[in-house]
């Protein structure tokens, strides 16, 4: 699947919904595709990391919302501790054509859209058909190929031997690991969904993610899609 291609987001959804992968239920679907700090550029007239990051798990996640188990299932947003860069810029998504662009802005607001997706997401079925969503930092995790659009000596977190400068703030990915399995199986968090996770632990974001800003880019999301979810 492509996730800077609706059309290709479409078709994998429709290979679940049809039966053609022989998939009759899903329990837990985990949204973690994602790109970081990429040159700007539009795709489908919308800011790349935007798009990929947040807009397109939006659509793939309501195209296939029949088939997650109901109820019990569980949906997993991926976010990071980076959307304490940028709340959702709801005037100006697009960084005024790229003339406002910082790319790790870029990145914080699609992060912080996907907490804002697990909110709104959490608010129309956790009590209707049973579902639960959640948000969840993973940490910082190395060689999983994110930075790959960051020079990271040029930015100073690393030096000219290519060495962290401050490893303490990575973790194994065993570690990574462990807050994902917390989210998707751990019935602590019965009753908890919406919540942002990180270290396995339900914590708070660096701003208030209201519902009323998760309705707000849950409407957007919809204008800029052409849908009804």
């Amino acid at each position: 699947m492509d996730m800077e291609s609706h059309a290709s987001v479409r078709r994998a959804a429709e290979q679940i919904t049809s039966g053609t992968l022989g998939i009759p239920k899903i329990d837990v679907l985990l949204n973690n595709a994602g790109i970081l700090g990429t040159p700007y550029k539009k795709v489908d007239g919308y800011e790349s990391q935007f798009f990929c990051n947040y807009l397109s798990h939006f659509l793939f996640t309501n195209l296939i919302l029949s088939h997650i188990t109901s109820p019990g299932g569980r949906i997993i947003s991926v976010t990071s501790n980076l959307h304490q860069l940028s709340p959702v810029r709801f005037d100006d998504i697009n960084f005024k054509d790229g003339e406002a662009y910082d790319k790790l802005l870029g990145y914080g607001q699609s992060k912080s859209a996907n907490i804002l997706f697990a909110v709104g997401l959490n608010k129309r079925f956790s009590d209707t058909n049973g579902i639960q969503t959640y948000s969840v930092h993973p940490g910082g995790i190395d060689g999983t190929g994110l930075t790959k659009h960051l020079d990271l000596v040029a930015e100073g977190y690393k030096d000219a031997e290519g060495n962290w400068k401050n490893p303490s703030h990575l973790i194994t990915t065993d570690c990574g690991i462990a807050s994902y399995l917390y989210a998707a199986i751990s019935p602590e968090l019965d009753g908890k969904g919406g919540s942002y996770i990180t270290e396995s632990q339900i914590k708070d974001p660096a701003f208030p993610m209201t519902k009323e800003d998760a309705e707000r880019l849950w409407q957007l999301s919809n204008g800029i899609l052409g849908t009804n979810f």
